[in-house]
């Protein structure tokens, strides 16, 4: 899905450039937001704005 290749993505850019400072602050911001690490998932998106 989709979703999942934008969350992808995001951490591995972050990888990439070596922000594991930044990585970490997205990954607690996405366990508040999200109740995941990685982002959101398919589902938390369709029933928040009815797409994905």
């Amino acid at each position: 899905m989709r979703v999942n290749q934008r969350n992808e993505g995001r951490i591995n850019n972050y990888l990439k450039t070596g922000n594991h400072k930044g990585l970490e602050s997205m990954k607690q911001r996405n366990l508040e937001q999200y109740g995941n690490p990685d982002g959101p998932t398919p589902n938390q998106l369709y029933e928040k704005d009815g797409t994905i």
